[in-house]
């Protein structure tokens, strides 16, 4: 028998996703450093709950490095260096 969908039980509690939002909103806003401390979760369940208890205060990590140049400046960036 095939399920249709499989649901895995959280590894970690409510609660202590409210510790590591806590922690995360009051010791510098790093991801690494409260999963280092807390040694849970993972820096996507953390980013999650963030999403989820405190939308307004979250900063997405970023991926693929440092991806902060965006937009124009990203894209005309190898144009003036050739200039």
């Amino acid at each position: 028998m095939v399920r249709d969908s499989y649901s895995r039980k959280p590894k970690c509690t409510k609660e202590q996703g409210l510790v590591a939002v806590r922690h995360y909103l009051e010791h510098g806003r790093n991801y690494s450093y409260t999963v280092r401390t807390l040694g849970y979760p993972s820096r996507t369940e953390l980013a999650n709950w963030l999403r989820e208890l405190a939308p307004a205060r979250c900063r997405l990590p970023f991926r693929n490095g440092d991806s902060r140049d965006t937009g124009e400046n990203r894209l005309h960036r190898p144009v003036i260096h050739l200039a």
